[in-house]
């Protein structure tokens, strides 16, 4: 699962267009505006170390996997990532 911060629309997009996201099953879930999820105290961007437009890679077993502090990493660092766990697009 990637999360997002409030004004990281654009990760939706990266996830949809990475191929190593797709074989993995990755899906996006943004903190409102941006996406589903409410953050009614505020903290989540400051408690996972990311900005307003930053994402964190959640693994399934609740382990933060990979974070992008700003948007600007872009879908090629997320494939990274994925590689560096062994996931690989099909």
């Amino acid at each position: 699962m990637l999360v997002s911060g409030p004004d990281g629309e654009d990760w939706s997009g990266r996830v949809q267009r990475s191929a190593a996201c797709r074989a993995a099953g990755v899906v996006w879930h943004g903190i409102a505006p941006a996406g589903d999820l409410e953050d009614p105290s505020g903290r989540l961007s400051s408690a996972y170390g990311i900005g307003s437009d930053g994402a964190v890679l959640i693994r399934p077993d609740g382990f933060i996997a990979w974070r992008s502090a700003a948007g600007g990493d872009g879908e090629r660092a997320l494939d990274d990532a994925l590689g560096r766990l062994g996931i690989r697009a099909a």
